[in-house]
Protein backbone atom coordinates (compact mmCIF):
# COMPACT_ATOMS: atom_id res chain seq x y z
CA UNK A 1 0.00 0.00 0.00
CA UNK A 2 1.40 3.38 -1.20
CA UNK A 3 1.49 6.74 0.73
CA UNK A 4 -1.35 8.37 -0.79
CA UNK A 5 -3.68 4.99 -0.16
CA UNK A 6 -2.47 5.05 3.28
CA UNK A 7 -3.03 8.90 3.77
CA UNK A 8 -6.42 8.89 1.71
CA UNK A 9 -7.61 5.68 3.98
CA UNK A 10 -6.65 7.68 7.13
CA UNK A 11 -8.31 11.03 6.18
CA UNK A 12 -11.48 8.74 5.54
CA UNK A 13 -11.29 7.02 8.98
CA UNK A 14 -10.59 10.33 10.87
CA UNK A 15 -13.89 11.92 9.02
CA UNK A 16 -16.02 9.25 10.18
CA UNK A 17 -15.05 8.80 13.70
CA UNK A 18 -15.09 12.50 13.59
CA UNK A 19 -18.75 12.05 12.22
CA UNK A 20 -19.75 9.80 14.56
CA UNK A 21 -18.08 11.13 17.45
CA UNK A 22 -20.35 14.30 16.78
CA UNK A 23 -23.96 12.83 16.14
CA UNK A 24 -23.94 9.68 18.08
CA UNK A 25 -26.48 10.48 21.43
CA UNK A 26 -25.54 7.64 23.56
CA UNK A 27 -22.48 8.59 25.99
CA UNK A 28 -20.34 5.81 26.15
CA UNK A 29 -19.98 5.26 22.64
CA UNK A 30 -19.46 9.15 22.13
CA UNK A 31 -16.85 8.56 24.46
CA UNK A 32 -15.44 5.68 22.49
CA UNK A 33 -15.39 7.55 19.30
CA UNK A 34 -13.89 10.77 20.58
CA UNK A 35 -11.06 8.56 21.79
CA UNK A 36 -10.82 6.83 18.57
CA UNK A 37 -10.69 10.12 16.66
CA UNK A 38 -7.99 11.29 18.35
CA UNK A 39 -6.16 8.02 17.87
CA UNK A 40 -6.89 8.46 14.36
CA UNK A 41 -5.97 12.41 14.00
CA UNK A 42 -2.57 11.57 15.76
CA UNK A 43 -2.03 8.84 13.47
CA UNK A 44 -2.60 11.43 10.09
CA UNK A 45 -0.89 14.16 11.92
CA UNK A 46 2.52 11.72 12.03
CA UNK A 47 2.30 10.03 8.66
CA UNK A 48 2.25 13.28 7.49
CA UNK A 49 4.60 15.20 9.05
CA UNK A 50 6.69 12.02 8.46
CA UNK A 51 6.60 11.58 4.41
CA UNK A 52 7.80 15.20 3.61
CA UNK A 53 10.95 14.64 6.46
CA UNK A 54 11.79 11.60 4.95
CA UNK A 55 11.12 13.20 0.98
CA UNK A 56 12.89 16.44 1.87
CA UNK A 57 15.88 16.00 -0.30
CA UNK A 58 13.56 14.72 -3.05
CA UNK A 59 11.58 17.82 -3.17
CA UNK A 60 13.38 21.03 -2.88
CA UNK A 61 11.65 22.58 -5.23
CA UNK A 62 10.45 25.61 -3.09
CA UNK A 63 14.25 25.79 -2.24
CA UNK A 64 15.14 26.07 -5.17
CA UNK A 65 12.86 29.29 -6.11
CA UNK A 66 13.88 30.91 -2.67
CA UNK A 67 18.03 30.35 -3.62
CA UNK A 68 17.28 31.94 -7.40
CA UNK A 69 14.95 34.34 -5.79
CA UNK A 70 18.25 35.76 -3.82
CA UNK A 71 20.57 35.50 -6.55
CA UNK A 72 18.70 37.37 -8.31
CA UNK A 73 18.59 40.16 -5.35
CA UNK A 74 22.12 40.18 -4.98
CA UNK A 75 22.95 41.02 -8.84
CA UNK A 76 19.85 43.55 -8.48
CA UNK A 77 21.33 45.06 -5.14
CA UNK A 78 25.13 45.66 -6.78
CA UNK A 79 24.01 47.01 -10.48
CA UNK A 80 22.27 49.40 -8.02
CA UNK A 81 24.46 50.16 -5.65
CA UNK A 82 27.04 50.31 -9.18
CA UNK A 83 24.66 53.24 -10.75
CA UNK A 84 23.87 55.09 -7.52
CA UNK A 85 27.43 55.71 -6.79
CA UNK A 86 27.78 56.35 -10.77
CA UNK A 87 25.83 58.77 -10.31
CA UNK A 88 26.72 60.37 -7.80
CA UNK A 89 30.26 60.57 -9.38
CA UNK A 90 32.44 58.10 -8.85
CA UNK A 91 31.97 54.35 -9.09
CA UNK A 92 31.03 51.61 -6.02
CA UNK A 93 33.10 52.48 -3.47
CA UNK A 94 35.16 54.85 -5.39
CA UNK A 95 33.63 58.61 -3.98
CA UNK A 96 34.85 57.51 -1.04
CA UNK A 97 37.93 55.31 -1.44
CA UNK A 98 39.45 57.31 -4.42
CA UNK A 99 40.00 54.23 -6.13
CA UNK A 100 37.99 51.48 -8.74
CA UNK A 101 39.53 48.57 -6.93
CA UNK A 102 37.62 47.89 -3.96
CA UNK A 103 34.30 48.79 -6.31
CA UNK A 104 35.53 46.19 -8.62
CA UNK A 105 35.87 43.92 -5.56
CA UNK A 106 32.91 44.27 -4.19
CA UNK A 107 31.27 43.85 -7.16
CA UNK A 108 33.11 40.64 -7.80
CA UNK A 109 32.18 39.17 -4.42
CA UNK A 110 28.39 40.04 -4.68
CA UNK A 111 28.31 38.35 -7.76
CA UNK A 112 30.60 34.99 -6.70
CA UNK A 113 27.14 35.28 -4.05
CA UNK A 114 24.76 35.45 -6.41
CA UNK A 115 25.85 32.89 -8.55
CA UNK A 116 26.90 30.62 -5.66
CA UNK A 117 23.16 31.07 -5.02
CA UNK A 118 21.92 30.43 -8.42
CA UNK A 119 24.19 27.02 -8.51
CA UNK A 120 22.43 25.85 -5.35
CA UNK A 121 18.74 26.79 -6.74
CA UNK A 122 19.79 24.55 -9.51
CA UNK A 123 21.60 21.45 -7.37
CA UNK A 124 17.49 21.74 -5.52
CA UNK A 125 15.62 21.75 -8.78
CA UNK A 126 17.98 19.79 -11.29
CA UNK A 127 15.67 19.42 -14.32
CA UNK A 128 14.66 22.96 -14.28
CA UNK A 129 15.37 24.91 -17.38
CA UNK A 130 14.51 27.86 -15.81
CA UNK A 131 17.08 27.50 -12.69
CA UNK A 132 19.69 26.47 -15.11
CA UNK A 133 18.74 29.54 -17.46
CA UNK A 134 18.83 32.08 -14.44
CA UNK A 135 21.81 30.53 -13.49
CA UNK A 136 23.26 31.09 -16.86
CA UNK A 137 22.30 34.66 -17.14
CA UNK A 138 24.25 35.81 -14.01
CA UNK A 139 27.21 33.79 -15.50
CA UNK A 140 26.97 36.25 -18.29
CA UNK A 141 26.81 38.97 -16.70
CA UNK A 142 29.44 38.14 -14.58
CA UNK A 143 31.44 37.77 -17.83
CA UNK A 144 32.35 34.12 -16.94
CA UNK A 145 32.82 31.08 -19.20
CA UNK A 146 29.82 29.34 -20.33
CA UNK A 147 30.78 26.46 -22.05
CA UNK A 148 30.08 23.68 -19.80
CA UNK A 149 27.21 25.22 -18.34
CA UNK A 150 25.49 25.37 -21.55
CA UNK A 151 26.51 21.53 -22.72
CA UNK A 152 24.12 20.33 -19.32
CA UNK A 153 21.77 22.71 -20.35
CA UNK A 154 21.32 21.62 -23.89
CA UNK A 155 21.23 17.66 -22.09
CA UNK A 156 18.23 18.31 -20.68
CA UNK A 157 15.51 16.60 -21.81
CA UNK A 158 12.21 19.55 -21.32
CA UNK A 159 11.35 21.08 -24.66
CA UNK A 160 12.77 24.74 -23.60
CA UNK A 161 16.44 23.44 -22.77
CA UNK A 162 17.60 23.47 -26.42
CA UNK A 163 15.86 27.05 -27.04
CA UNK A 164 17.01 28.69 -23.88
CA UNK A 165 21.10 26.77 -24.44
CA UNK A 166 21.09 28.58 -28.02
CA UNK A 167 19.72 32.14 -26.38
CA UNK A 168 22.09 32.46 -23.74
CA UNK A 169 25.37 31.16 -26.46
CA UNK A 170 23.84 34.15 -29.10
CA UNK A 171 23.23 36.88 -26.12
CA UNK A 172 26.62 35.98 -24.36
CA UNK A 173 29.06 34.38 -26.64
CA UNK A 174 28.18 35.19 -30.32
CA UNK A 175 26.33 38.32 -29.08
CA UNK A 176 23.74 38.03 -32.77
CA UNK A 177 20.55 37.02 -32.61
CA UNK A 178 18.23 36.74 -36.15
CA UNK A 179 16.06 39.62 -36.27
CA UNK A 180 13.14 36.94 -37.23
CA UNK A 181 14.01 35.05 -33.90
CA UNK A 182 13.51 37.60 -31.62
CA UNK A 183 9.42 37.33 -30.46
CA UNK A 184 10.40 33.72 -29.74
CA UNK A 185 13.12 34.70 -27.58
CA UNK A 186 11.21 37.59 -25.74
CA UNK A 187 8.54 35.03 -25.06
CA UNK A 188 10.96 32.46 -23.40
CA UNK A 189 12.31 34.71 -21.48
CA UNK A 190 9.01 35.51 -20.07
CA UNK A 191 8.42 31.51 -19.61
CA UNK A 192 11.67 31.14 -17.75
CA UNK A 193 12.05 33.92 -15.91
CA UNK A 194 9.71 36.54 -13.47
CA UNK A 195 9.43 39.59 -13.47
CA UNK A 196 12.56 41.60 -12.41
CA UNK A 197 16.20 41.91 -12.89
CA UNK A 198 17.12 38.90 -14.20
CA UNK A 199 14.13 39.43 -17.14
CA UNK A 200 15.04 42.72 -17.54
CA UNK A 201 18.17 42.37 -18.45
CA UNK A 202 17.56 39.54 -20.76
CA UNK A 203 15.23 41.48 -22.58
CA UNK A 204 17.30 44.39 -22.98
CA UNK A 205 20.54 41.40 -24.51
CA UNK A 206 17.66 40.20 -27.04
CA UNK A 207 16.95 43.88 -28.37
CA UNK A 208 20.87 44.60 -28.17
CA UNK A 209 21.81 41.18 -29.85
CA UNK A 210 18.95 41.39 -32.40
CA UNK A 211 20.38 44.64 -33.84
CA UNK A 212 17.45 47.06 -31.70
CA UNK A 213 19.82 49.50 -30.52
CA UNK A 214 17.24 52.29 -30.37
CA UNK A 215 14.93 49.72 -28.23
CA UNK A 216 17.76 48.47 -26.20
CA UNK A 217 19.31 51.66 -25.31
CA UNK A 218 15.58 52.99 -24.36
CA UNK A 219 15.41 49.57 -21.83
CA UNK A 220 19.07 50.37 -20.85
CA UNK A 221 18.36 54.31 -19.68
CA UNK A 222 15.03 52.88 -17.56
CA UNK A 223 16.78 50.12 -16.47
CA UNK A 224 20.07 52.24 -15.02
CA UNK A 225 17.10 54.29 -13.20
CA UNK A 226 15.51 52.02 -12.00
CA UNK A 227 18.59 50.46 -10.40
CA UNK A 228 19.05 54.18 -8.72
CA UNK A 229 15.07 54.58 -7.72
CA UNK A 230 15.65 50.52 -6.37
CA UNK A 231 18.81 51.25 -4.29
CA UNK A 232 17.60 54.42 -3.09
CA UNK A 233 14.44 52.46 -1.43
CA UNK A 234 16.65 49.87 0.21
CA UNK A 235 18.61 52.58 1.63
CA UNK A 236 15.96 53.73 2.88
CA UNK A 237 14.14 50.53 4.25
CA UNK A 238 17.87 49.82 6.20
CA UNK A 239 17.54 53.12 7.81
CA UNK A 240 14.23 52.60 9.35
CA UNK A 241 15.13 49.03 10.17
CA UNK A 242 18.21 50.46 12.27
CA UNK A 243 16.25 53.49 14.02
CA UNK A 244 13.18 50.71 14.72
CA UNK A 245 16.04 48.43 16.35
CA UNK A 246 17.57 51.30 18.03
CA UNK A 247 14.08 51.93 19.30
CA UNK A 248 13.51 48.15 20.37
CA UNK A 249 17.11 48.08 22.31
CA UNK A 250 16.18 51.07 24.39
CA UNK A 251 12.91 50.06 24.77
CA UNK A 252 14.28 46.57 26.42
CA UNK A 253 16.67 48.55 28.19
CA UNK A 254 13.88 50.57 30.08
CA UNK A 255 11.73 47.45 30.99
CA UNK A 256 15.06 45.90 32.13
CA UNK A 257 14.50 48.68 34.82
CA UNK A 258 10.88 48.69 35.22
CA UNK A 259 10.05 45.52 34.38
CA UNK A 260 7.95 44.26 37.56
CA UNK A 261 9.20 41.27 39.78
CA UNK A 262 5.64 39.85 39.71
CA UNK A 263 3.40 39.91 36.52
CA UNK A 264 0.44 38.65 38.31
CA UNK A 265 -0.51 38.33 41.29
CA UNK A 266 -2.74 35.26 42.60
CA UNK A 267 -5.25 37.67 42.82
CA UNK A 268 -5.39 38.59 39.39
CA UNK A 269 -4.70 35.08 37.97
CA UNK A 270 -8.32 35.01 36.90
CA UNK A 271 -7.69 38.13 34.34
CA UNK A 272 -5.22 36.01 32.22
CA UNK A 273 -6.50 32.15 33.38
CA UNK A 274 -8.75 30.45 30.96
CA UNK A 275 -12.33 30.65 32.72
CA UNK A 276 -11.89 26.78 33.72
CA UNK A 277 -9.52 23.88 33.56
CA UNK A 278 -10.58 22.62 30.29
CA UNK A 279 -8.07 19.20 30.84
CA UNK A 280 -5.27 18.41 28.35
CA UNK A 281 -7.52 15.90 26.81
CA UNK A 282 -9.24 18.39 25.49
CA UNK A 283 -6.24 20.78 24.69
CA UNK A 284 -4.44 18.20 23.34
CA UNK A 285 -7.92 17.40 20.94
CA UNK A 286 -8.37 21.04 19.73
CA UNK A 287 -4.50 20.82 18.44
CA UNK A 288 -4.45 18.00 17.20
CA UNK A 289 -7.43 18.15 15.13
CA UNK A 290 -6.74 21.13 13.73
CA UNK A 291 -3.88 19.99 12.70
CA UNK A 292 -5.06 16.69 11.08
CA UNK A 293 -7.22 19.36 9.20
CA UNK A 294 -4.06 21.14 8.13
CA UNK A 295 -2.57 18.26 6.86
CA UNK A 296 -6.00 17.32 4.84
CA UNK A 297 -5.90 21.17 3.50
CA UNK A 298 -2.46 22.07 2.89
CA UNK A 299 -1.41 19.64 -0.14
CA UNK A 300 -3.36 22.15 -2.55
CA UNK A 301 -1.07 24.72 -2.09
CA UNK A 302 1.92 22.77 -3.28
CA UNK A 303 1.55 22.45 -6.61
CA UNK A 304 1.47 26.39 -6.85
CA UNK A 305 4.63 26.64 -4.55
CA UNK A 306 6.63 24.41 -7.21
CA UNK A 307 5.63 26.28 -10.17
CA UNK A 308 8.84 27.98 -11.54
CA UNK A 309 8.46 30.59 -13.49
CA UNK A 310 6.38 33.76 -12.43
CA UNK A 311 3.33 33.18 -14.80
CA UNK A 312 0.52 33.43 -11.64
CA UNK A 313 -1.85 35.98 -11.20
CA UNK A 314 -0.71 38.05 -7.68
CA UNK A 315 -4.32 38.64 -7.19
CA UNK A 316 -5.57 35.19 -7.60
CA UNK A 317 -2.59 33.70 -5.33
CA UNK A 318 -3.37 35.97 -2.86
CA UNK A 319 -7.18 35.54 -2.60
CA UNK A 320 -6.06 31.27 -3.28
CA UNK A 321 -3.78 31.62 -0.44
CA UNK A 322 -6.64 33.62 1.68
CA UNK A 323 -8.83 30.50 1.65
CA UNK A 324 -6.83 28.05 2.19
CA UNK A 325 -5.40 29.72 5.17
CA UNK A 326 -9.54 30.33 6.50
CA UNK A 327 -10.17 26.85 5.57
CA UNK A 328 -7.04 25.29 7.28
CA UNK A 329 -6.77 27.61 10.34
CA UNK A 330 -10.37 29.40 11.22
CA UNK A 331 -11.93 25.30 12.26
CA UNK A 332 -9.05 25.26 14.75
CA UNK A 333 -11.16 28.31 16.80
CA UNK A 334 -14.13 26.86 16.08
CA UNK A 335 -13.03 22.99 17.49
CA UNK A 336 -11.53 25.29 20.74
CA UNK A 337 -15.04 27.04 21.03
CA UNK A 338 -17.09 23.17 20.71
CA UNK A 339 -14.56 21.59 22.71
CA UNK A 340 -13.60 23.39 25.11
CA UNK A 341 -14.40 26.82 25.71
CA UNK A 342 -18.80 26.36 25.29
CA UNK A 343 -18.88 24.27 27.51
CA UNK A 344 -18.01 26.69 30.22
CA UNK A 345 -20.66 29.03 29.62
CA UNK A 346 -18.06 31.74 28.76
CA UNK A 347 -18.26 34.32 26.20
CA UNK A 348 -15.39 33.51 23.30
CA UNK A 349 -14.03 36.73 23.47
CA UNK A 350 -13.93 36.71 26.75
CA UNK A 351 -12.52 33.36 27.29
CA UNK A 352 -9.43 34.63 25.27
CA UNK A 353 -9.41 37.59 26.80
CA UNK A 354 -9.87 39.59 23.21
CA UNK A 355 -10.59 43.31 25.44
CA UNK A 356 -10.39 46.47 24.20
CA UNK A 357 -10.08 47.82 27.53
CA UNK A 358 -7.88 46.10 30.40
CA UNK A 359 -7.92 47.94 33.87
CA UNK A 360 -6.21 51.61 33.00
CA UNK A 361 -5.45 50.62 29.48
CA UNK A 362 -7.82 51.54 26.61
CA UNK A 363 -7.55 50.92 23.48
CA UNK A 364 -4.68 53.55 22.36
CA UNK A 365 -2.46 51.91 25.08
CA UNK A 366 -3.49 48.58 24.11
CA UNK A 367 -2.20 49.32 20.72
CA UNK A 368 0.99 51.25 21.24
CA UNK A 369 1.96 47.99 24.17
CA UNK A 370 1.53 45.95 20.62
CA UNK A 371 4.08 48.65 18.85
CA UNK A 372 6.20 48.05 21.64
CA UNK A 373 6.77 45.02 21.89
CA UNK A 374 7.12 44.54 17.40
CA UNK A 375 9.87 46.96 18.66
CA UNK A 376 11.27 44.68 20.76
CA UNK A 377 10.91 42.04 19.15
CA UNK A 378 13.01 43.57 16.29
CA UNK A 379 16.48 43.25 17.67
CA UNK A 380 15.89 39.90 19.75
CA UNK A 381 14.83 38.30 16.66
CA UNK A 382 17.88 39.92 14.43
CA UNK A 383 20.44 38.71 16.88
CA UNK A 384 18.51 35.28 17.37
CA UNK A 385 19.07 35.04 13.23
CA UNK A 386 22.94 36.11 13.12
CA UNK A 387 23.58 33.40 15.55
CA UNK A 388 21.95 31.17 13.74
CA UNK A 389 23.45 31.88 10.34
CA UNK A 390 26.60 31.57 12.34
CA UNK A 391 25.54 28.08 13.06
CA UNK A 392 25.09 27.62 9.54
CA UNK A 393 21.45 27.37 9.54
CA UNK A 394 20.04 26.65 6.25
CA UNK A 395 17.25 29.19 7.13
CA UNK A 396 13.26 29.31 6.69
CA UNK A 397 12.15 26.62 4.32
CA UNK A 398 8.57 28.52 5.00
CA UNK A 399 6.17 27.23 1.99
CA UNK A 400 4.86 30.54 1.31
CA UNK A 401 7.96 32.10 0.75
CA UNK A 402 8.30 31.24 -2.37
CA UNK A 403 4.90 32.04 -3.54
CA UNK A 404 5.97 35.78 -2.29
CA UNK A 405 8.92 36.41 -3.57
CA UNK A 406 7.00 35.28 -7.07
CA UNK A 407 4.14 37.44 -7.00
CA UNK A 408 5.66 40.63 -5.49
CA UNK A 409 7.42 41.41 -8.87
CA UNK A 410 4.18 42.21 -10.52
CA UNK A 411 1.72 43.29 -7.77
CA UNK A 412 0.67 46.74 -7.08
CA UNK A 413 -1.04 48.78 -4.63
CA UNK A 414 -4.00 46.14 -4.59
CA UNK A 415 -1.33 43.34 -4.27
CA UNK A 416 0.26 45.11 -1.50
CA UNK A 417 -2.98 45.69 0.36
CA UNK A 418 -4.81 41.95 -0.44
CA UNK A 419 -1.30 40.47 0.94
CA UNK A 420 -0.94 42.66 4.11
CA UNK A 421 -4.46 41.34 4.63
CA UNK A 422 -3.69 38.13 4.21
CA UNK A 423 -0.39 37.51 5.76
CA UNK A 424 -0.28 40.18 8.34
CA UNK A 425 -3.65 40.26 9.63
CA UNK A 426 -5.71 37.04 9.22
CA UNK A 427 -2.12 34.93 10.71
CA UNK A 428 -2.34 37.69 13.52
CA UNK A 429 -5.86 36.90 14.50
CA UNK A 430 -6.11 33.48 14.16
CA UNK A 431 -2.22 32.30 15.13
CA UNK A 432 -2.71 34.98 18.10
CA UNK A 433 -6.28 33.74 19.76
CA UNK A 434 -5.20 29.80 19.22
CA UNK A 435 -2.21 30.55 20.97
CA UNK A 436 -2.25 32.92 23.05
CA UNK A 437 -6.27 33.31 23.75
CA UNK A 438 -6.71 29.87 23.92
CA UNK A 439 -3.38 27.89 25.12
CA UNK A 440 -1.54 30.50 27.06
CA UNK A 441 -4.79 31.17 28.94
CA UNK A 442 -5.40 27.28 29.19
CA UNK A 443 -1.77 26.86 30.73
CA UNK A 444 -1.60 29.76 33.61
CA UNK A 445 -5.08 28.57 34.85
CA UNK A 446 -2.47 26.27 36.70
CA UNK A 447 1.36 27.35 35.41
CA UNK A 448 3.45 30.28 35.93
CA UNK A 449 4.18 32.62 33.86
CA UNK A 450 7.92 30.70 32.93
CA UNK A 451 6.51 27.81 32.05
CA UNK A 452 3.31 29.20 29.89
CA UNK A 453 5.11 31.49 28.53
CA UNK A 454 8.44 28.89 27.08
CA UNK A 455 5.77 25.79 26.25
CA UNK A 456 3.21 28.16 24.74
CA UNK A 457 5.85 29.79 22.63
CA UNK A 458 7.58 26.36 21.54
CA UNK A 459 4.00 24.99 20.91
CA UNK A 460 3.66 28.36 18.14
CA UNK A 461 7.40 27.86 16.65
CA UNK A 462 6.76 23.75 16.31
CA UNK A 463 3.85 23.77 14.46
CA UNK A 464 5.35 25.78 11.83
CA UNK A 465 6.96 22.99 10.72
CA UNK A 466 9.98 25.69 9.60
CA UNK A 467 13.09 24.35 11.70
CA UNK A 468 15.54 27.02 10.16
CA UNK A 469 12.93 29.54 11.74
CA UNK A 470 12.52 28.32 15.12
CA UNK A 471 14.43 30.42 17.14
CA UNK A 472 12.87 33.46 15.64
CA UNK A 473 9.42 32.36 15.89
CA UNK A 474 9.91 30.99 19.62
CA UNK A 475 11.45 34.14 20.40
CA UNK A 476 8.31 35.76 18.54
CA UNK A 477 6.44 33.32 20.85
CA UNK A 478 7.71 34.79 24.30
CA UNK A 479 7.29 38.30 23.18
CA UNK A 480 3.68 38.05 22.27
CA UNK A 481 2.86 35.75 25.20
CA UNK A 482 4.55 38.47 28.00
CA UNK A 483 2.75 41.39 26.33
CA UNK A 484 -0.72 39.43 26.62
CA UNK A 485 0.69 38.53 30.26
CA UNK A 486 1.41 41.96 31.21
CA UNK A 487 -1.51 43.66 29.66
CA UNK A 488 -3.71 40.88 30.06
CA UNK A 489 -5.40 41.61 26.97
CA UNK A 490 -4.74 39.73 23.57
CA UNK A 491 -5.09 42.47 21.37
CA UNK A 492 -1.02 43.94 22.11
CA UNK A 493 -0.30 40.64 21.08
CA UNK A 494 -2.15 41.00 17.94
CA UNK A 495 -1.36 44.20 16.62
CA UNK A 496 2.31 43.36 17.21
CA UNK A 497 2.16 40.05 15.31
CA UNK A 498 0.30 41.94 12.14
CA UNK A 499 3.56 44.46 12.42
CA UNK A 500 5.86 41.70 12.73
CA UNK A 501 4.00 39.76 9.73
CA UNK A 502 3.77 43.31 7.30
CA UNK A 503 6.65 44.58 8.04
CA UNK A 504 8.21 41.31 6.76
CA UNK A 505 6.09 41.28 3.66
CA UNK A 506 7.10 44.78 2.76
CA UNK A 507 10.91 43.65 3.13
CA UNK A 508 10.46 41.07 0.91
CA UNK A 509 8.61 43.45 -1.89
CA UNK A 510 11.41 46.00 -1.20
CA UNK A 511 13.72 43.19 -1.88
CA UNK A 512 12.48 41.18 -4.76
CA UNK A 513 9.91 43.54 -6.25
CA UNK A 514 10.20 44.88 -9.52
CA UNK A 515 10.62 49.04 -10.04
Amino acid sequence: MGPDVISIVLKVLTAGAGLAAYFTKDAKYKRYCSTLLLVLCTALVAFSFYQPMMNRDKDTKSLAIMDSSTAEFVMKLSASLEDMFAQAGGGLMGAASGTGEKSKGMTNDMHTQALKSAKLAVQHDPGSVAMKFRELIISGESRLPLAAELKSLKEMSDKNAAPAALLIERMYETHSLPKADEKEALALCETLTSRGWLRDVATIEVYRTSGEKGTSDKLLKQYHESNVAYAARFASLMVAAVILGFMGVLILFIQFFFWPRKLTSEQQRSLIAAPADYGKAKIYGVFIGWLALECTISPLVSQYVKKPAGTLDPILIGFMILGIYLLSNAPSLIIAWLVAIRPTGVKFVDAVKLRFKAGTLGPLRLVLSGIAAWLCAIPLVLVSALISKMAQSHGSANPILPIISEVVRSGGFGTIALFVVVLGVMPALCEETLFRGFLYTALRVKHGVLYSVLLSATAFAAVHLDPGAFPQLFILGVVFALVMERTKSLIPSMVAHCLWNSGTLILMMVAFGGA
